[in-house]
């Protein structure tokens, strides 16, 4: 069965193609504007190359974040569209976790069990999880937080690694050897989602939704403009 695995919680998109657990091709876009754009057409190219028609694509493992508002956004939709129009099985990929999946390839330095998987949620802050590696088998130890640059760290053991997944705004606090930089993976996402397929963790486009991992700066400033406002009335 042929999946497409689609990594889009960055400004720079990428898609995978796997039969089975091999991958056939990878692809992914330069950042910009006009990314999301192009994100289709890369697609188009990829099964192209490799003479695998759209109604052949069983699985689609989509991202879903937390991650960029913007990104996530266009790889949802596509999937939706995608699974609507051909039917096929859809998989919602929690971001982090296909990173902490992922990680065995990345060559993790020795005696590295603990982790702190994080990416940039913007305004000095991060999205963050902790894992425990058990062999190959790493199991979450908490859900996703929002923290800030000192709290990203806080509490850690000095032999935790901090995993930094796609480009962030700024480096945190700890020893650049105890720091991996990562790029979210649309064949960590494809393999993942291919797990979950086996574990009955389908979705339908309906359900099908994004993970932002907080409200949008606008949503967050309306909401200070009428908490100020309703204190404001109330001391008048």
């Amino acid at each position: 069965m042929y999946t497409l695995g689609l990594e889009t919680s960055t400004r720079a998109p990428g898609a995978a193609l796997l039969n089975g657990e091999m991958v056939l091709g990878c692809v992914q876009c330069e950042p910009g504007k006009q990314a999301s754009a192009r994100f289709p057409v890369l697609i188009r190219d990829l099964l192209a190359s490799h003479g695998v028609a759209p109604r052949e694509i069983g699985l689609i493992a989509v991202s879903i974040g937390p991650g960029s508002f913007t990104g996530l956004r266009v790889g949802v939709t596509l999937a939706k569209t995608w699974a609507w129009a051909t039917g096929a099985k859809l998989v919602a990929v929690p971001t982090l976790e296909a990173i902490a999946r992922s990680l065995r390839q990345s060559g993790l330095p020795s005696g590295s069990t603990r982790l702190r998987v994080a990416s940039d949620a913007q305004r000095q802050q991060f999205f963050m999880q902790a894992w425990q590696l058990a062999g190959d088998d790493p199991a979450s130890g908490g859900a996703v937080q929002i923290v800030d640059h000192q709290q990203l760290t806080q509490d850690f053991p000095a032999d935790g690694l901090l995993v930094l997944g796609g480009p962030v705004s700024f480096q945190p606090d700890w020893p650049a050897t105890r720091v991996l930089h990562v790029h979210p993976d649309p064949v960590a996402v494809g393999r993942l989602g291919l797990k979950m397929l086996n574990a009955g963790q389908t979705t339908t486009p309906m359900d099908l939704i994004p993970h932002y991992g907080r409200e949008s700066a606008a949503t967050e400033q309306r909401a200070r403009g009428a908490a100020a406002a309703s204190q404001s009335s109330l001391e008048t």
